[in-house]
């Protein structure tokens, strides 16, 4: 028995263990698992963020993300905007009524209860129109908190103003036994009428704001940036959301960010 023999404690070499050590694994034999739907994948993978995704859950991603087609969609975000826009302006009124200040918080507060409930309407999705429906359900919102306030306004001014009575408001005497003149009956107002008044008072809200800031300029400004704070939220909760794509990537490769 020579040394070498001696040295390996009598017992041959397994070539074929260490064959299979030094063997470098193929690559059918690595994979990766979708983020998503937990499929193994053995060939290519995708990465969003942090997340690893195979190809069918990369393109039903994406088109979660695309801004919603068609008015159905834009109505019931409309509706979900519009509920939460007139519960936010219950609150603002009512700071203004009790503290007679502006409060960013509040304005910010609608402009965030807006932004959600669009958000909520469009099922998660957004995009430029829902953006300005946004803004625009934020800024009526506020002009709304403004009417009672307006309102209450004209009562006190109309209260102290002198009644329009007595000899200016009566009607010259008639001779003795001369015809006295019969008035005409009431006038009903009609639709028309009706309706050109409704735009004219929703004209009237949505121009208070700006006879906030205009008339009590300087200090009007503060006015002025509470509103934008609120729509400014509102307008980045709407927003389409940012997608990286990264890939397709080898598995068992070295990555290369390819978007």
């Amino acid at each position: 028995m020579s040394d070498q023999e001696a040295s390996a404690g009598g017992s041959p070499l397994q070539f074929d263990q260490v064959g299979q050590s030094n063997r470098v694994p193929t690559q059918d034999s690595l994979a990766v698992q979708c983020a998503e739907c937990h499929e193994l994948l053995r060939t290519e993978y995708f990465s969003i963020g942090d997340r690893i995704v195979c190809e069918r859950c990369r393109r039903l991603i994406e088109k979660q993300a695309e801004p919603p087609k068609g008015v159905k969609p834009l109505v019931r975000a409309c509706l979900f905007g519009l509920g939460a826009g007139i519960a936010g302006a219950a609150v603002y009124y009512a700071v203004l009524a009790i503290t007679h200040f502006e409060i960013a918080l509040v304005a910010i507060l609608i402009g965030y209860m807006v932004g959600a409930g669009v958000r909520k309407g469009a099922r998660g999705r957004g995009g430029l129109r829902l953006q300005i429906m946004a803004v625009a359900l934020t800024y009526t919102s506020i002009a709304m908190a403004y009417v009672p306030i307006a309102i209450q306004a004209a009562v006190e001014q109309a209260r102290k103003s002198p009644e329009a009575a007595g000899d200016s408001s009566a009607s010259p005497a008639t001779p003795t036994g001369a015809a006295v003149p019969t008035t005409q009956a009431a006038v009903r107002p009609s639709l028309a009428g009706f309706l050109l008044f409704l735009i004219q008072l929703f004209a009237f809200s949505m121009a208070l704001p700006v006879f906030v800031v205009v008339g009590s300029l300087p200090s009007g400004l503060i006015s002025a940036v509470i509103i934008y704070a609120g729509m400014h939220k509102a307008w980045r909760m709407t927003a389409a959301p940012a997608i990286d794509v990264l890939g397709p990537y080898r598995v068992g490769a070295a990555t290369t960010a390819q978007g």
